[in-house]
């Protein structure tokens, strides 16, 4: 018996199949390739929003320190010319030494001073020992501020009871009468003790898109600086400790990135996927990261 060959019905179908395969093949990887493409320029934007806003918080901020030490130095200023004004029974040193006993008794940040050098070089008024009365306009900070006299500037400094040297910040202002220059300094370490957080939390929920994306600043103990439901709490409520390990590593060991990791949901605790993508501050030792819900 001969076999039976396949309908008519049956042979249209294959035909049908085969002209629409390839299209149907095409469209499929259009779509992923669609996909894709409005997943990365998701990613990019994120990137991008996350520049801006390291850069808007670096700009903030700093402004904030400069005028804190601006305010340092003003005030030191004043005391000086204070001073000199109702204690014209002292000359010399006597007076020099009042001064440095007003001066020095200022708190600038945890453990910041004021000092002050003349024209020459000299330290005139300085907290460390070692430091007071030495001729040193060729080390720096020293020699920038001999040339510059007002203004505001970064740098490195090691005091005799300092292990190594460290970085620090200075505004100085100078004092005309005695030709000298005044300055407030503060270990940049420290500067996080300066920040006003209010108007970093503002500044912060200014760049929020939407309800699925949003920025937020960590330190490097892994509290939340900032963040829109749970500021002041550490990353390591959330993930175990080798899930939270990794993503703190993650976070400061590059100056950017991304960070893959599970979030809870806020209402129902069910994880979903998220990514963070941060920049690094290596000088208040944060990392500002915007998340994006994988999901959208």
């Amino acid at each position: 018996m001969k076999p039976r060959s396949p309908s008519v019905r049956r042979k249209l179908l294959y035909l049908v199949l085969a002209a629409t395969a390839p299209l149907v093949l095409a469209i499929t990887i259009a779509v992923v390739a669609m996909g894709f493409r409005i997943w990365r320029n998701s990613i990019s934007s994120i990137e991008d929003r996350t520049t801006m806003l390291h850069q808007a918080v670096d700009t903030t901020l700093r402004e904030s320190i400069v005028g804190y030490l601006t305010a340092k130095t003003e005030t030191a200023l004043t005391t000086i010319e204070m001073i000199e004004r109702t204690s014209d029974h002292l000359a010399g040193n006597p007076l020099i030494d009042l001064i440095a006993q007003h001066l020095l008794s200022t708190r600038v940040a945890r453990s910041g001073y004021i000092y002050v050098i003349d024209s020459d070089g000299h330290v005139v008024i300085h907290p460390d020992e070692e430091t007071q009365g030495r001729v040193i306009p060729e080390i720096e900070p020293i020699k920038t501020q001999l040339e510059m006299k007002n203004g505001y500037i970064e740098y490195t400094w090691q005091n005799s009871f300092e292990p190594l040297p460290l970085p620090k910040a200075l505004h100085m202002a100078e004092y005309s009468p005695r030709g000298w220059i005044v300055s407030a300094t503060a270990y940049r370490e420290e500067f996080v003790d300066l920040v006003d957080l209010s108007r970093l939390e503002n500044l912060v929920a200014a760049y929020a898109t939407d309800s699925t994306s949003y920025s937020v600043v960590v330190d490097r103990a892994g509290t939340f600086i900032v963040h829109p439901d749970y500021p002041g709490r550490v990353i390591q409520e959330f993930f175990d400790a080798p899930e939270s390990e990794r993503i703190m590593e993650l976070l400061f060991s590059a100056p950017a990135g991304q960070v893959r990791y599970s979030w809870p949901d806020a209402v129902t605790g069910e994880r979903h996927p998220k990514i963070l993508v941060f920049r690094y501050m290596p000088d208040f030792d944060w990392s500002i990261a915007t998340t994006i819900d994988m999901r959208t």
